[in-house]
């Protein structure tokens, strides 16, 4: 008998029957032919039983036995049913089951040669046809007059056949109709009885067959149901997938091959893929093995994308982002790249895009932009090394790529994401480090500030004009007084607490008189403005003891913190200590532990300047006012007790302007220490958490009645600010969202919306679909 060499791949082909032409690749070990569930080779032929023969493949040796029925080869072996004895067999020897014919040899062998075989065994019909017309014009001639006698009688006789027996062909034929509706109606009572049985289907067909198709969880409930129906005594053909199994199968192959995709499989047997394999190839050769490997499966959904299908949607997206008629894209090697220009008045256009490239595809297939920026007379403001938006490596081709290519620069995906990024970021080039001779700290980059600007002039945002309770009014700067130490500037804050939250006939009368009142906006607690006692040289005197916790807990950082500092010397080295009403002798500063402390709070210990300089363009946040403003929000921070809604609307306008703009606050905050000399890096309680949780504004607005306004850009240059809304609607800062309010300023965090009912702050959704600074 002839051997398969161990290393050839055999397989089954099916030559007849309803799965003629499928194919099953063997492995060693022993298999079942059948029609029932529990074979391992599952064929659709009403001639097969369940288990009807048994096949072998071991050391390359093919061999096969009966089992419920019995089978025979193209070489003339008969085996019976119910021989259990092995015959082998010669590969490509054509195996006749019931009423299907297949064939088992290795994958490469001469297929074809049996194929030629099986036609060459078909007798040559029309061949036939002509010898039996030759025969019957032989015999024709001599026997017309008898034919003529047989064919009379032969009528004569079918008359009396049908006269007698056609009544009980009815009655028959009733009777067999019955018995096949009762044997439907038993099956599906038996199916009915188990709750897993009601959902599977039960059909009949023409001559009666009952067919029971559907699915089942688990085996246990597979036997169940056909011990059941085989306990009715019905014969039925059973076709119940088991849907455990096809999981297993499933989870098999996506292990194999190492694909990221999920899947849903139905009661009914209806598999859905999603997930994405970037390779197309890959991509089709996973759907290719399910359908071909995994039976039972009733219909299949493939949601898989690949990077033909991120390419689309992101060509898409930058027709969406109106940078599509200069901006070209191309796929290659699973990434896609960008090349074209960028004008300067689609800037925000192109930035927009990024930002929601990052947010949606970054982490599936990485973008190269070669894109240059130039202005509108066609001059090129950025070019030179390509920048990658997704993997911090690229996949590059060496075929497309040349060997001297600038390497790459690849965004961080994370700022991107959080939309804290600006054309800086986008165009290294234009990254530039900030010198301290700047005036306005929002200019961050020599290249973006020498940009051209081709919208609308800027609009500058004015304090609010509103009524004013008593004992509040707007003052102008007062000349500038002696700047005082740390526990100086502890007493200030503590007096401004107080006046505050004193009675408001309080606030009008100190100790040694009445005094002009004061808020926020004109540098409460700083020297010339502040409220309660003001002494000769212009520094407030506290009126009374602070009695609220969370201000002493504000306080007491602030004193020791200024007392930390070197600005502050020790008892130990020769001076004395400040006023200071609630404070300890601190320490000499520490280097350490005690930096960590000063990093946090450097604004809080920076000695005010008098006058009116302004923090950035249009605001009314100053130098003169800051330290007070970073003590409210600190002790806002701290408590739920007192809210920025018990402010005046002056005041709320002020610390709320600081409030979302953590960053220019924290620039206004360094120039200020970088004229104290103090190091620029410590930071206030509220800037610091703004800076590590942008989100916790929210707890400082909590108890505003926000309008409802739908975002979804905002535009943070400088010059040209303005909130996009979902319809396409540009909103500039100092302009009327309706007849009733006006937008008072466009911050990072939010914006400020002034109404008759006062200030109004609208933050924005972590959602926006884009945000561009300067």
């Amino acid at each position: 008998m002839t051997s398969i060499d161990n290393s050839g791949q055999l397989i089954l082909k099916v030559f007849s029957g309803l799965q003629s032409g499928v194919e099953v690749a063997l492995s060693e070990g022993e298999y079942t032919f059948g029609s029932g569930q529990d074979d391992d080779l599952q064929f659709v032929d009403v001639l097969l039983k369940s288990g009807h023969a048994r096949l072998r493949i071991k050391g390359g040796v093919i061999a096969v036995a009966g089992g419920g029925g019995g089978l025979s080869t193209g070489s003339g072996l008969q085996i019976e049913a119910g021989d259990e004895e092995w015959r082998e067999i010669e590969p490509l020897d054509l195996l006749s089951i019931g009423g299907i014919s297949v064939a088992i040899g290795p994958a490469d062998a001469k297929w074809a040669d049996l194929t030629v075989n099986m036609e060459q065994r078909k007798p040559p019909q029309k061949e036939a046809e002509r010898t039996r017309a030759s025969r019957s014009q032989d015999k024709g001639s001599g026997s017309a007059g008898r034919y003529a006698a047989v064919a009379v009688g032969s009528v004569f006789v079918l008359v009396s056949f049908l006269w007698l027996v056609v009544p009980d062909l009815h009655a028959s034929g009733d009777a067999t109709g019955r018995a096949t509706s009762s044997s439907f109606q038993i099956v599906r009572s038996v199916l009915d009885a188990f709750p897993f049985g009601r959902p599977i289907k039960l059909r009949q067909e023409v001559d009666g067959a009952l067919y029971v198709e559907g699915y089942v969880e688990e085996p246990v409930e597979q036997r169940a149901l056909k011990n059941a129906i085989e306990e009715a005594g019905i014969q039925v053909h059973l076709r119940l997938w088991i849907l455990e199994t096809i999981r297993s199968q499933i989870d098999a192959t996506i292990a194999n091959q190492k694909v990221d995709v999920t899947y849903v499989l139905s009661p009914r047997g209806e598999l859905t893929f999603s997930g994405t394999i970037l390779s197309e190839d890959r991509s089709n050769h996973f759907l290719n093995t399910i359908r071909r490997e995994i039976l039972g499966i009733s219909d299949i959904t493939y949601d898989v994308k690949t990077e033909e299908t991120y390419f689309a949607e992101v060509r898409q997206l930058s027709a969406r982002s109106g940078i599509d008629d200069t901006v070209l894209f191309r796929l290659d090697n699973k990434r896609i790249e960008a090349s074209g220009v960028v004008t300067t008045d689609k800037l925000d256009a192109w930035v927009g895009f990024i930002q929601a490239y990052a947010r949606r595809y970054a982490d599936l297939i990485p973008l190269t932009s070669y894109v240059q920026l130039v202005n509108e007379q066609g001059q090129v403001l950025s070019q030179g090394k390509p920048t990658v938006v997704g993997a911090s490596t690229a996949i590059r081709n060496s075929t497309t790529d040349p060997a001297g290519a600038q390497p790459e620069y690849v965004l961080d995906l994370e700022k991107l994401k959080l939309g804290a990024f600006g054309p800086q970021d986008v165009f290294a080039e234009l990254a530039a480090p900030i010198t301290d001779n700047r005036s306005d700290p929002a200019d961050v980059t020599n290249g973006i500030a020498h940009l051209p600007v081709t919208s609308e002039p800027p609009v500058t945002s004015e304090p609010p004009v509103t009524s004013e309770p008593s004992g509040s009014q707007w003052r102008a700067p007062e000349p500038p007084a002696p700047s005082p130490g740390g526990d100086d500037l502890v007493a200030s804050a503590r007096d401004v607490f107080e006046a505050h939250a004193a009675d408001p006939q309080d606030r009008k009368v100190g100790r040694t008189g009445p005094t002009a009142p004061a808020d926020l906006a004109d540098g409460g607690g700083t020297p010339g403005s502040t409220v309660g006692d003001v002494n000769p040289d212009g520094r407030a005197a506290p009126a009374s003891e602070t009695t609220d916790p969370t201000a002493e807990r504000v306080l007491d950082r602030w004193n020791n913190v200024a007392r930390q500092s070197a600005a502050v010397p020790t008892p130990e080295e020769g001076a004395s200590d400040g006023p200071s009403a609630t404070s300890e002798k601190a320490p000499a500063a520490k280097v350490g532990a005690d930096d960590d402390m000063r990093s946090m709070f450097l604004p809080l210990i920076l000695q005010p300047q008098a006058g009116r300089q302004q923090c950035w363009d249009g605001s009314v946040l100053t130098e003169s006012n800051l330290v007070t403003v970073l003590f409210w929000l600190d002790f806002l921070s701290l408590t739920t007790e007192k809210s920025l809604v018990g402010f005046d609307q002056n005041s709320q306008y002020l610390l709320l302007e600081a409030a979302l703009n953590p960053e220019r606050t924290r620039l206004c905050a360094q120039r200020l220490a970088g004229k104290q000399g103090i190091p620029l890096h410590a930071m206030s309680l509220y800037l610091a958490e703004a800076e590590r949780n942008p989100a916790f504004v929210r707890f400082l607005v909590r108890d505003f009645q926000v309008p409802a306004m739908q975002i979804s850009g905002v535009m943070l240059r400088d010059r040209v600010r303005y909130l996009q809304m979902r319809n396409g609607v540009k909103i500039r800062e100092g302009s009327s969202p309706d007849v009733s309010s006006r937008l008072a300023s466009i911050g990072a965090l939010g914006a400020l919306v002034r109404s008759r009912g006062g200030i109004v702050p609208v933050i924005y959704s972590e959602d926006l679909s884009w945000r561009a600074f300067d």
